[in-house]
């Protein structure tokens, strides 16, 4: 098990289309998607924020911020939207078409760009989505204590039987 594991983990880092599969794949999970998207957002706006407020020019930021997201689809979007910058563009629509950062983010970039002022909106944006992260884990943790709790107990009980039934036939032959 461990084994393919490594195989897999080794066949994603060398093959890209195998990445992006698994990198959508995790995006669209029940649950922990959405808490996927989550993590890449405030990590966006984060480190995009933090190089911006240091006086790291656009560009160089989202090549930057490109590389520290850790998911194919949004460095494919991040990639457009420098273009688009390039270009004389906005960089909002390219993220937008992503699918992974809400309106609500757009919106502050959005405005941050028109009014000079993208690197507080990214640092408000990325301080929500980190709020929102540690709520809904504290929420799953709380969620999941109950049935780790009946998987412990399953896992007792199966090594309790399994030393006392082979006593019970034992004692029951003697008797």
């Amino acid at each position: 098990l461990a084994a393919m594991i490594l195989g897999f983990i080794r066949a994603r880092k060398n093959n890209a289309r195998l990445r992006e599969i698994t990198d959508v794949i995790n995006l669209k999970v029940p649950v922990f998607g959405n808490i996927t998207k989550k993590i890449i957002v405030a990590r966006f706006c984060r480190t995009m924020a933090t190089l911006l407020q240091v006086g790291v020019p656009v560009l160089p930021a989202l090549e930057i911020v490109e590389k520290t997201t850790g998911n194919s689809i949004v460095e494919k979007s991040i990639a457009l939207s420098r273009k688009n910058i390039f270009d004389g563009q906005g960089m909002a629509e390219p993220l937008r078409q992503s699918g992974v950062f809400s309106p609500l983010v757009i919106e502050m970039m959005v405005v941050g760009e028109e009014t000079g002022a993208l690197a507080p909106m990214l640092a408000k944006a990325g301080a929500f989505y980190d709020e929102e992260v540690d709520n809904f884990s504290a929420k799953l943790t709380t969620l999941l204590e109950p049935f780790l709790i009946c998987i412990v107990g399953a896992v007792v009980c199966v090594v309790l039987l399994s030393v006392f039934l082979p006593m019970f036939k034992v004692i029951g032959n003697v008797g």
